[in-house]
């Protein structure tokens, strides 16, 4: 039997018995027929066709081809989304041009809880992105990742982590006065709510390598199984979802298999190379050292030999090429490794294929599909395997009623996870060490850990936290994470008359993700010592139902068009996790087991721990639209909430919203003019408690370690009064146009103002007070913006296209108040910084120590010849938002070739890179090139007998009086002034005269204890960046039914290409350490993506 046949048929008789979604799919044809675009000529698949006046009906396929039993001459009705509705009579062998219909802006899209609308009945500004777009350049590994630049005022920005990592994604500058506050977008897969968080691999525990970002639930979701992403950006396009959409929603739709006539396979697989990419501008020119004299010496088969030093800081001889002993007693030249960095991390590969089957007659339509990833990373032993199972099946059971079910699995393992590798830089890359050379070194024959502390090796090899304790870690720990995430729901639509309908959905976000960590025996003689095995599972679950009463009828000779529906809702998210682990090392090596703790003793915070969280949700909403002949719409909202987080005398808040367009085109007849819709609305949302218990007074009960003792701790939190709902208040205005026939225009406008109000804080109050933070309602901030977004077709010819569009989005705001008496509040930060909210500034800004200034703003240094901080003044030295973003886009299409560029770009915003400070002070990089000789700023000089250092002229020879007989050629007299201090106590300013070396200039960036940032090196983080690459062949249909397929493409794929511009130096702009974190300190290299892919359906 042919293999095409038998697959189909094996495929239909599976699915037709588990989910009874799929009647019989060959039915006996008498006409058939193409329908095709009138102006491009390209066919259209998933039009329908009916014969008029009777319940017959058919799909167009992939090609655009039907059949359909009908009798010449018959009237057959063809609609198509997008396109105007036509009647013919039917005759054999017949092509059909539809014409696009210049009324329909954007066709349908999906707004609020999953209801389809036309784009021309909404009153607020949604973006829709086709999940082609999203896999044009290659399936990623994050779906979020594909977003980037797609749409005007969304955010988006990979971490440190990587694509495993947490991903930063704002809509519209959402922000909070409280770090505890979520600023994501609700996410929701096919009307499900799914749970998220902010992660990110910030040191935790002071172990910077056991401190992982895990991602969340949206990273599991398949960018092949997506059929559309729909961003709802306002608070009236978003309230109808609660509190939980206090910062927008994107929803994601998977596909159905409604476009597929009778039964279809599609196959495609993905073969991706993955290149680290360093931004580091090492230098090469200086070794390991405090100067060009800092030579040591070791003795080597009886020989006084040069050997390299073991300094951290970068500023010693120069390379010269000469004999020089390594840390493994053998003599190499003296030189630079440009590569070193580099080196420590790999090339790779990224594998995906994907297997879906789908279909659809009058009866229903059904889809499923099979996905496997095999993602490796750029560090040795890491590796993230998914396989993804997706199923969607509609069944209309009778004229009344009609099911679908959808189910998502999705099983994820991934092993050591990227560490944070800030410490590493920090102790400084010294220029002269190949670290490959190390990468046997690590552990010795036994496989033990080797004692780097007394090798006289440089901190970054030998340190906790450097290169040998790295690999260790990577190689012999085992930290693997193993999660089984399910996301599904039953819907229902029962149509009791043609007016009025009840719909429902049942779903669930479910997750278990069990946490499994190996850390290796280090010594196994004389006796066993370290190693731990530990597991933990963690649980969360997101229970969704709804269920609405919808009323739809035309009145008025059909001019008057009402939607509406109300209904009640539940949701409940549960988190609980629980651990285990052993105490006091194992004592065996391999023994992976509970049983294998060397000691039984340890509290109960060492050997186990337990947590959980329930927070639930109930809610009354409801909507109602009133059309007027398709003009003029108003949509009026409205939802009430009751949660659990908030007291009982505050958990019930309402918020409404309201909202008009009109279709101004079809008032006014404007030359060149297409379509043209104005928009109007008005939203007020409310917000619950950031936690569970955040609201509450919470006690605590625990043990005392080794004893039975129980301690109990009472409430750390004073409160105001009873909490009440944060609010947000938005307004937005814009419109929606579509200009020329030949060479189409489209432009998109939005101007929106929001006021977020009452937000839940917690400030800190005196330690002495016995409370930690009095809990209040306070603050104002006010958020607006613009977003643009512009789409042109330049040329179109039957055989070439060419498409750019473009979207930009500036952000702006202001605190306008915070709390009696308050006028600044510390959002976030560290020791030497804050992240600070001050009435009339905009939020964001960094506030940090200034230097410290003579009475005319001068730089004073200090008695060691650099600048210091003034610990008593704070300078504003920038803020951590950008000023606007955006992406444009670039497709072209001839005949059967189609390439797609696209770029991203954001300008404005500061975040603190730690990394540049420790780059900077160690002598890392080519900046510190400067001073470090006459010809690149540098004074002579030379030491006299105490050491100190005597200003010198060039070219001369040092004098007597000289220490060592050197001249030295580093010498930096910083601009500023000293401080003079008379005998009668009276301080004056003198222009500074005091030298210092290179070495202890750039040493001023070094800070091991945080303890001072200088301000004027926070970078603006500018970028404008290539993202993105497709290109793609489609074979000739002649070509392709040969081999009895229906379609087959070869696409060549790239992303994460290069930076066309940026501003901060040395570091990726997007490597902050996570989704919720201001600063960068793990420069991990990023990854740049080449590659292939391969489509085939029959």
């Amino acid at each position: 039997m042919n293999f095409k046949i038998y697959l189909k048929k094996g495929f239909a008789m599976l699915i037709a018995t588990l989910f009874l979604c799929v009647g019989a799919f060959a039915q006996q044809t008498k006409l058939s027929g193409t329908v095709v675009d009138s102006q491009s000529k390209e066919t259209l698949p998933g039009v329908t066709i009916s014969v008029k006046g009777t319940k017959v009906l058919a799909i167009t396929d992939m090609n655009g081809k039907f059949n359909i039993s009908a009798t010449t001459g018959a009237t057959l009705v063809f609609s198509y989304i997008g396109y105007k509705t036509i009647e013919i009579p039917a005759v054999a062998n017949m092509t059909v041009n539809l014409e696009v219909d210049s009324r329909q802006l954007n066709e349908v899209v999906v707004t609020a809880l999953g209801i389809k609308r036309e784009a021309r009945a909404l009153g607020y500004a949604i973006t829709s992105i086709k999940g082609d777009e999203l896999t044009q350049a290659g399936i990623t590994t994050n779906p979020l990742t594909a977003l980037y630049g797609k749409a005007a005022g969304v955010g988006i920005q990979v971490g440190s982590a990587g694509p495993t990592g947490g991903v930063n994604i704002k809509i519209r500058g959402a922000g909070s006065l409280s770090t505890s506050a979520n600023t994501r977008p609700l996410f929701v897969v096919d009307g499900v709510p799914i749970y998220d968080e902010n992660t990110n691999m910030a040191s935790r525990g002071y172990d910077p390598l056991n401190s992982f970002d895990y991602g969340t639930g949206i990273n599991d979701i398949n960018a092949e199984d997506i059929e559309s992403i729909d961003i709802l950006k306002g608070a009236k396009a978003s309230v109808l979802f609660g509190s939980k959409a206090g910062n927008g929603v994107i929803m994601i739709t998977t596909k159905k298999g409604q476009k597929t006539r009778g039964l279809g396979v599609s196959l495609s697989f993905q073969s991706t190379i993955e290149q680290p990419v360093s931004y580091i501008k090492w230098q090469n020119e200086f070794g390991s050292g405090t100067s060009i004299y800092d030579t040591v010496f070791a003795t080597l088969n009886g020989k006084n030999v040069r050997k390299l030093n073991s300094q951290r800081i970068q500023f010693g001889p120069a390379f010269d090429g000469k004999p020089i002993m390594g840390y493994d007693s053998i003599m190499r030249p003296y030189q630079g490794y440009p590569n070193n960095w580099n080196n420590m991390f790999k090339n790779t590969y990224t594998n995906v294929t994907t297997a879906a089957i789908q279909g659809a007659n009058d009866k229903g339509s059904m889809r499923l599909s099979f996905t496997n990833k095999d993602y490796k990373g750029e560090m040795s032993n890491f590796y993230q395997k998914d396989n993804s199972i997706s199923f969607n099946g509609q069944i209309k059971a009778s004229d009344l009623a009609t099911f679908e079910v959808i189910t998502n699995l999705y099983q994820v393992k991934t092993q050591n996870r990227y560490p944070n590798v800030g410490r590493l830089v920090s102790y400084g890359v010294n220029r002269d060490i190949d670290y490959t050379l190390f990468n046997s070194m690590y552990k010795d024959a036994l496989g033990q850990k080797v004692n780097y502390e007394n090798l006289g090796l440089p901190t970054s090899v030998s340190d906790g936290t450097g290169y040998l304790n790295m690999l260790w870690h990577q190689n012999e720990d085992r930290n693997i994470d193993d999660k089984t995430h399910f996301t599904g729901a039953i819907k229902f639509n029962l149509k009791f008359t043609p007016d009025i309908f009840l719909t429902g959905t049942a779903g669930t976000d479910y997750t278990d993700w069990d946490f499994t960590k190996e850390t290796a025996v280090t010594q196994i003689t004389p006796a066993v010592q370290g190693g731990q095995f530990g597991f933990s599972r963690r649980n969360t679950v997101v229970q969704n139902y709804n269920t609405f009463l919808n009323y739809n009828k035309r009145f008025m000779n059909n001019k008057l068009e009402i939607l509406a529906f109300a209904g009640p809702e539940y949701t409940k998210t549960t988190d609980n996790t629980i651990g285990v682990q052993t105490v006091g090392g194992l004592q065996f090596k391999d023994w992976w087991s509970l049983d294998a703790s060397s000691s039984q003793q340890g509290s109960f915070d060492q050997t186990r721990n337990y947590t959980r969280s329930s927070i639930s949700t109930y809610s009354v909403l409801g909507s109602a639209s009133f059309g007027w002949e398709s003009t003029y719409y108003l949509e009026l909202s409205a939802r009430n909430d009751w949660s659990s987080t908030l007291p009982p005398k505050n958990n019930s808040y309402f918020y409404p919203g309201a909202s008009f367009s009109w279709n101004f085109s079809d008032t006014y007849k404007i030359p060149h003019l297409q379509y043209g819709k104005f928009r109007v609305s008005i939203a007020d949302i409310g917000r619950a408690a950031p936690a569970g218990y955040f609201a509450y007074q919470v006690n605590s009960i625990g043990k005392i370690p080794n004893t039975p003792a129980v301690t109990v701790s009472g409430p750390g939190s004073l409160f105001s009064g009873d909490l009440k709902p944060e609010r947000r208040r938005e307004f937005e205005v814009g419109f929606d146009t579509r200009w020329f026939d030949k060479t189409p225009l489209e432009v998109n406008f939005s101007f929106y103002h929001a006021s977020v109000y009452d937000q839940i804080m917690a400030l800190g109050i005196a330690p002495e007070s016995g409370w930690n933070n009095i809990k209040i309602n306070a603050g104002q901030v006010n958020q607006w913006g613009y977003e643009l977004f512009a789409k042109f077709t330049p040329i179109q010819t039957r055989t070439f296209k060419w498409d750019i569009s473009a979207n930009t989005s500036p952000q702006f705001s202001k605190v306008i108040k915070l709390y009696p008496g308050i006028h600044s509040y510390v959002i976030d930060g560290g020791s030497s910084y804050s992240i600070m909210a001050v009435e009339g500034k905009t939020q964001g800004d960094i506030q940090m120590y200034d230097y410290q200034r003579d009475p005319n703003g001068n730089k004073i240094v200090s008695n060691s010849g650099v600048y210091s901080p003034d610990n008593s003044k704070l300078v504003t030295a920038g803020n951590i938002n950008p000023k606007f973003f955006g992406g444009v886009q670039t497709s072209m299409f001839y005949k059967n070739f189609s390439m797609n560029l696209s770029f991203d770009f954001k300008f404005g915003g500061k975040f603190l890179s730690y990394s540049n400070y420790y780059l900077l002070g160690n002598g890392s990089t080519t900046a510190t090139l400067q001073y470090r000789d006459e010809k690149r700023g540098g004074l002579p000089y030379y030491l006299d007998k105490n050491n100190n250092m005597v200003k010198w002229q060039n070219n001369t020879a040092a004098p007597a009086a000289s220490k060592d007989g050197r001249v030295y050629h580093d010498g930096v007299i910083l601009p500023g002034v000293k401080a003079v201090t008379a005998a009668n106590g009276t301080v004056s300013y003198v222009p500074n005269d005091v030298m210092i070396t290179a070495a202890t200039y750039w040493g001023q960036y070094i800070h091991d204890m945080s303890e001072w940032f200088q301000p004027d090196n926070l970078v603006t983080n500018d970028y404008i960046k290539f993202r993105e690459i497709a290109i793609m062949y489609t074979f000739p249909k002649i070509f392709v039914n040969k081999l009895k397929l229906e379609k087959l493409s070869v696409s060549l794929v790239g992303r994460n290409l290069l930076y066309l511009y940026k501003t901060i130096p040395n570091i990726d702009p997007e490597s902050a350490l996570g989704s919720n974190v201001f600063t960068e300190y793990s420069p991990l290299p990023a990854m740049r993506t080449y590659g292939f892919k391969i489509d085939i359906s029959f």
